[in-house]
């Protein structure tokens, strides 16, 4: 039985992601004994990983040895099939407060709270630095002055938005446009999300791509926003996803036909971070830009036939916007490491 659902670690996603998408046909073995093959007629290794490619009628095979054993197998692996990542600074919009945990953000901003030992946005940034992402900025706001005294976010760009108590993701997203430039990483600094996530948008193609959960969570709920509607449901396997969906709305409140629920998480290239910018200048000339949020900006977009491409992911990530969320994030073992 073969479980390609869901891998286990980064480095495999991203493997198998760029393998699929020249053309080679890749799956993940399920359990250690997992396509016991003969190398080099030589000797029989427990497999991991098999890749298959055609080539003119003929099969050409690659055999990923355990990853935990041999790692330099995986290396040269990687070196020889894998393009070199791309350079990217980040964009973190962190100015709210979070008036849905109360008392537990009297001192501090939400994105400052606890989780398992370290502050969110320290974490957020750490899973950033760990994909090389170079400048990262933090758009704050309330209670600026605690992310700029941390000391392990004092070498972070900071860029403050006075008017958070008023104003929308938007606006702050506006305090930042110097920074939308090249390729880029925009995210909410609330969330919480498994590494790979990050590894397969940073190897997803298009303009603008966006990361959306195709398990809605808390269906229902009052306070769920950013629910998606695009122009495919996930397939359901991560390997059968050739192609990006591609998004037609986004929402703040349920409709027929949703698929899923953006996390608050995109990346632009070059073209992309360019027609972001220009959306932007747009839209603050509308009277209620202070308003405005994220959703405003990708229905704005697509309004004007731009292609928003989307990619699915099954849960493996978290947004803390209540003492719910906050004590499940504290609670599931992978926001430790941010693997």
């Amino acid at each position: 039985m073969v479980n390609s659902y869901i891998l286990g670690r980064s480095r495999e996603y991203n493997l198998l992601s760029k393998l699929r998408k020249n053309n080679w046909f890749a799956i993940r073995g399920a359990g250690s004994k997992a396509g016991m093959v003969k190398v080099n007629d030589k000797k029989y290794f427990p497999i991991d990983i098999v890749s298959i490619k055609k080539d003119k009628g003929k099969m050409t095979k690659i055999w990923f040895i355990q990853v935990s054993k041999y790692l330099t197998d995986i290396d040269k692996i990687e070196k020889k099939y894998l393009l070199e990542k791309k350079n990217y600074n980040a964009i973190v919009l962190a100015a709210s407060r979070g008036k849905q945990l109360e008392h537990l953000t009297k001192n501090k901003p939400k994105c400052m709270l606890d989780i398992q030992g370290k502050p969110l946005l320290e974490r957020l940034a750490s899973t950033l630095k760990k994909d090389n992402i170079g400048k990262i900025s933090i758009v704050s706001g309330y209670k600026n002055n605690v992310i700029k005294n941390h000391n392990n976010l004092s070498n972070l760009n900071i860029i403050q938005n006075k008017e958070h108590a008023k104003t929308g993701e938007l606006f702050s997203l506006n305090k930042s446009t110097d920074e939308i430039k090249d390729n880029c990483i925009i995210t909410y600094g609330d969330i919480v999300f498994r590494k790979y996530i990050l590894d397969a948008l940073l190897s997803t193609k298009g303009e603008i791509v966006i990361v959306v959960d195709a398990l809605l969570r808390n269906k229902g709920k009052k306070s769920e926003k950013d629910l998606v509607i695009c122009d495919r449901k996930f397939t359901g396997n991560y390997l059968l996803e050739e192609k990006p969906a591609i998004l037609k709305s986004m929402h703040n409140e349920l409709k027929k036909n949703i698929t899923g629920q953006w996390i608050g998480l995109l990346k632009t290239n070059s073209k992309g971070s360019k027609i972001i910018k220009e959306e932007i200048y747009k839209l603050n000339k509308n009277k209620n830009f202070k308003s405005l949020g994220m959703p405003d900006l990708f229905n704005n977009l697509i309004k004007n036939k731009i292609k928003i491409n989307v990619l699915y992911i099954a849960g493996q990530w978290l947004n803390v916007n209540d003492a719910f969320d906050l004590a499940e994030a504290r609670k599931v073992s992978w926001a430790k490491s941010f693997t």
